[in-house]
């Protein structure tokens, strides 16, 4: 992957090996088959347990991948209407939810002022994956984060005051926060989510919006048309 060097396969491999023992999210699921079924006396025990344990870890609808990703939130969210002005979002920012019908630029653009989420919101329905930071953050974190997403399509990033945490990324019902641009779970986060045929509602929609790109919308301001 482009993201980070040697095997992401090995990434996940181990993120999914710390998954057997935390749980980030609820409810059940269809888990991981047990992977020592041929294994004999305590250690089938074991790979039995972490099974169960992980599968647990799946929330209904949830991608079991994702659900590996230690931190990551899963919100599930089957609102998708158009709706013109301000909407109320019960996750910050948001992962899901009627929108604006214009949506954002997402070409791996950086925004350097925060925008509405309304028209992001838009861009995570096309398989986007919209990265949020506080404006305070520093420079060398606000340049690797720019680095990960700058240039690559089906991603966006902008400011975005209030955030509970230093940076988070956003897909359409997944969320992540982290506290550094280097944090590996980020770039397995954009990786895995981003323009996901599992998890986009509108897989491969229109991700270039260059009227949008010149004149981006504010918070309380999307632009509707």
């Amino acid at each position: 992957m482009r993201r980070v060097g040697g095997s992401w396969a090995v990434l996940v491999a181990a993120v999914l090996t710390v998954a057997a023992c935390t749980s980030t999210t609820t409810g059940s699921g269809t888990g991981p088959p047990n992977p020592s079924a041929s294994a004999s006396g305590s250690s089938s025990t074991v790979a039995t347990s972490a099974s169960d344990s992980a599968s647990a870890s799946v929330a209904p609808g949830e991608l079991p991948a994702a659900a590996a990703i230690p931190g990551l939130v899963y919100h599930p969210e089957s609102d998708r209407n158009h709706q013109t002005g301000t909407v109320h979002y019960d996750v910050s920012p948001p992962v899901g939810g009627a929108h604006s019908q214009v949506w954002a630029d997402c070409t791996g653009t950086v925004y350097d002022q925060p925008i509405a989420s309304e028209n992001a919101v838009h861009s995570l329905e096309h398989g986007a994956a919209w990265v949020t930071y506080r404006p305070d953050l520093t420079g060398g974190e606000l340049a690797a984060l720019t680095d990960l997403v700058q240039g690559h399509d089906y991603e966006f990033m902008s400011p975005y005051p209030g955030l509970s945490a230093p940076i988070s990324a956003q897909t359409w019902a997944y969320q992540l926060h982290v506290d550094s641009a280097t944090d590996p779970r980020l770039a397995q986060f954009l990786d895995l989510l981003r323009n996901n045929s599992d998890t986009s509602p509108e897989l491969g929609g229109e991700c270039g919006n260059p009227q949008f790109r010149a004149h981006p919308s504010s918070p309380g301001h999307p632009v509707d048309s």
